[in-house]
């Protein structure tokens, strides 16, 4: 009645439709977990250079005189 368990297991093997897709899964995740390790990494260099910027702008903005030219 039922099959032998080498059987089953090879014809488990030889169908890699499923792992390919396993795999790419696989792949997707670990890339998202790098870009998620690398965002929270750098936002806090992102808000200072922000910021820094802000500054420099806010301090030339009362130099340009609207109206002449």
């Amino acid at each position: 009645m039922s099959e032998p368990r080498t059987s089953v297991t090879m014809r488990l093997s030889g169908d890699e439709q499923g792992q390919t897709v396993s795999e790419y899964s696989l792949l997707l995740a670990f890339i998202f977990l790098v870009f998620i390790c690398v965002f929270v990494s750098t936002a806090s260099d992102v808000t200072a250079i922000w910021e820094a910027t802000n500054h420099v702008i806010s301090l030339g903005a009362p130099t340009v005189q609207s109206g002449k030219h």
